[in-house]
């Protein structure tokens, strides 16, 4: 029995192929999650993603955090983190900021209630 669905056609496979080359280039484009420049948010700055350039060894931070290995008693792993509480190695990025910080903080005022008035709703 022939196909009577426009999906099987020559065009609509070159477009679907099409469509899904496209979100592949676009998923796997390095340009598009990293900068050759990460840095942590300063002053004046909100803070972004940063997917693979916080740790030096992000495997080894995913399987210790979801405990990957951790019952294997055939092969134990070593514990990888011998830093201070067992915390993983973090690399060292730089600050960025656009605003430079005050010298001293902004704080309000101190709040005075006064309580000879009363309230209206």
């Amino acid at each position: 029995m022939a196909s009577t669905r426009s999906k099987n056609t020559p065009g609509n496979y070159a477009l679907e192929q099409s469509c899904l080359s496209n979100a592949r280039h676009y998923e796997t484009y390095v340009g598009y999650n990293f900068h050759e420049q990460t840095c942590y948010a300063g002053q004046g700055l909100l803070p972004g993603r940063y997917p693979l350039q916080l740790f030096r060894d992000n495997c080894d931070v995913e399987s210790e955090l979801l405990g990957i290995g951790s019952t294997n008693l055939v092969t134990p792993r070593d514990p990888q983190y011998t830093g201070p509480q067992g915390q993983p190695p973090i690399r060292g990025l730089p600050v960025a900021s656009i605003v430079p910080a005050p010298a001293k903080p902004i704080l309000p005022e101190p709040l005075a209630v006064s309580t000879n008035q009363r309230y209206h709703a």
